[in-house]
């Protein structure tokens, strides 16, 4: 996933700067397609700035930090990361539908990347949790529960399992149990 969120965050980049020549342009753009559709008027809008800074310089900055954040496998980062641009790309939708009332293309394909950058970023972080947790549920099996067990062996015999450690034949209730069985074939591979 991580090549995934790498090469939307390249794309992204590509967008924003497209979405940046049109702010700084006064021709007319591929994407004025109609009255709801055109990026000079969002782009040359009073939205497109913030304390003069063009939304579009933004945008490169954000997706260049995730591409960062994605090479030095910084999932927490890149999940708040994705999670305030994604957020931010819903209020630019808000200005752009209730309040300019136009929409444009550069636009909504950068709010769909963010989109999907979040929630591969979630999944990436949920994944991880949960491998975490189930790591820690098998830590809990010790080395003094080992000793346990193999305190429990008895002398070898045809029917009786045998243990991955050093050949060490278990009790047949203890072999039985699923999860020392488990537990046991898991920590040798």
């Amino acid at each position: 996933m991580n090549r995934l969120v790498f090469l939307l965050a390249l794309a992204g980049l590509i967008v924003s700067a497209l979405s940046l020549r049109v702010h700084y342009s006064n021709e007319v753009q591929i994407c004025d397609i109609n009255a709801h559709w055109d990026c000079g008027i969002v782009n040359h809008s009073r939205y497109s700035e913030i304390a003069g800074i063009p939304v579009a310089v933004l945008g490169i900055a954000g997706y260049a930090a995730i591409a960062l954040l994605v090479f030095a496998r910084r999932e927490v980062l890149l999940l708040i990361a994705a999670g305030i641009g994604c957020a931010f790309a819903l209020y630019l939708s808000h200005i752009e539908a209730d309040v300019l009332g136009v929409w444009c293309l550069y636009c909504v394909i950068s709010q769909t990347i963010i989109a999907l950058i979040f929630g591969l970023a979630l999944a990436t972080w949920i994944r991880s949790v949960l491998k975490r947790r189930r790591e820690i549920r098998m830590s809990e099996f010790t080395k003094q529960d080992l000793l346990i067990l193999r305190s429990q062996r008895l002398p070898q015999d045809e029917d009786t399992p045998e243990s991955p450690f050093h050949s060490v034949r278990l009790h047949p209730d203890v072999a039985r149990s699923g999860y020392a069985k488990r537990t046991l074939h898991e920590r040798c591979d």
